[in-house]
C-alpha cells in the first residue's frame, strides 16, 4: 500500500508532520504516510493503525485519489442522478460506493456550501 503513496505524493508537496500511526513509526515510508494523513487523504483504521504493508483495495485507492484531488462525493446528488448500479459487485451499502461512482462517471458539477459536488450533468456508460 505504501508504494502507492510514494507515487501519488510526487504530484504534491510533502507536508510531513507527525506520523500518529503506531504501526508505521520507523517505517521507510513514514514521512509519506504522515503527509497523506496530514493532507486528509487517509484516516487509518478504527484501532488507530495504518497497516502499511497490507495490500490496497480498489475502494481505498479511489477514495485516496478523490481526496488528493479534492473530489468530494455527494451521496445525495449521486443517488439522485444514478438510475442503476453500474458496478454489480459494489452494492449501494458498500462504504466506498459513492467514492467509486464519483471517480467512475464523467460529470460536471457546482460546489455547495459544504464543498460537496452537486452534479449538473452526468455521462452514463
Amino acid at each position: 500500500m505504501v508504494s502507492y503513496f510514494l507515487d501519488i505524493s510526487r504530484l504534491f508537496a510533502i507536508t510531513g508532520g507527525t506520523n500518529t500511526f503506531a504501526d508505521s513509526q520507523g517505517h521507510w515510508a513514514s514521512i509519506y504516510i504522515a503527509s497523506a494523513a496530514n493532507s486528509g487523504w487517509i484516516e487509518g483504521y478504527e484501532d488507530g493503525s495504518f497497516r502499511p504493508n497490507n495490500a490496497i483495495t480498489r475502494a481505498k485507492t479511489v477514495t485516496i485519489i478523490n481526496r488528493a484531488f479534492e473530489r468530494r462525493a455527494n451521496p445525495a446528488t449521486i443517488d439522485y442522478h444514478l438510475n442503476s448500479n453500474i458496478f454489480p459487485d459494489v452494492s449501494r451499502s458498500h462504504w466506498a460506493f459513492h467514492e467509486i461512482i464519483e471517480a467512475a462517471l464523467m460529470h460536471e458539477f457546482s460546489l455547495d456550501e459544504d464543498g460537496l459536488e452537486n452534479w449538473v450533468w452526468v455521462d452514463y456508460p
